[in-house]
This record gives C-alpha cells, sequence and structure tokens, in this order.
C-alpha cells in the first residue's frame, strides 16, 4: 500500500484484523503513518496489529490511542564464542513488525 510518494506499507489480512509487515518511510512521517493504518482499518471494521521495540514508534502508536501489550524478546545461544555471544546479546536491536528471525 503506498501511503505517500515515500512512505510505504505492507499490510497482511488475517481473519478480522490488520498486521503490519513493513513500514518504510521517513521517521518523521512514522508516528503520522502508523495513526492512518490504524484509523483505516478501524473504519473497515478491522483490528489493527503492528509490534515494535523502537521507542519512536511505542510513541507513535500511544499517541494513535493502540492498545499495548509488553513482550519480550529472546536470544538463544548458537555456538558463538563467548565473546561473540556477548556482542550478540547486547547489541541495539531494531525490530519491527513483519520481521521474522
Amino acid at each position: 500500500m503506498r501511503l505517500a510518494h515515500d512512505s510505504y506499507a505492507a499490510i497482511e489480512a488475517v481473519n478480522g484484523t490488520d498486521r503490519l509487515q513493513l513500514l518504510v518511510c521517513p521517521n518523521r512521517k512514522r508516528a503520522r503513518n502508523i495513526a492512518a493504518l490504524a484509523a483505516a482499518s478501524t473504519a473497515a471494521g478491522r483490528y489493527f496489529f503492528m509490534y515494535t521495540l523502537d521507542p519512536a514508534e511505542v510513541a507513535a502508536a500511544r499517541r494513535a490511542q493502540l492498545r499495548m501489550r509488553a513482550g519480550y524478546l529472546m536470544l538463544q545461544p548458537t555456538g558463538l564464542p563467548g565473546d561473540g555471544w556477548e556482542r550478540l546479546a547486547g547489541a541495539v536491536w531494531r525490530v519491527q513488525s513483519g520481521d521474522r528471525m
């Protein structure tokens, strides 16, 4: 779905829920685009779902009055040497809706 000349979203419709799978846009437009997507789902009589670890996206979802539910990101060792695991576990993660690991 094209939101603007510089903003795109991929939405997966599952039963009565629109799941945000990808949002590509300038950072300054994230809040506005999340609000617009949530409003479009509501207008269509559907639920809107997204997840994120990005504090700016959390703030945008709150301003759009979306209901929040806390969750977790779990990392499991994969046989990396100790220093590699420490770097991985201490890294800054940017996870958004649609990411699969």
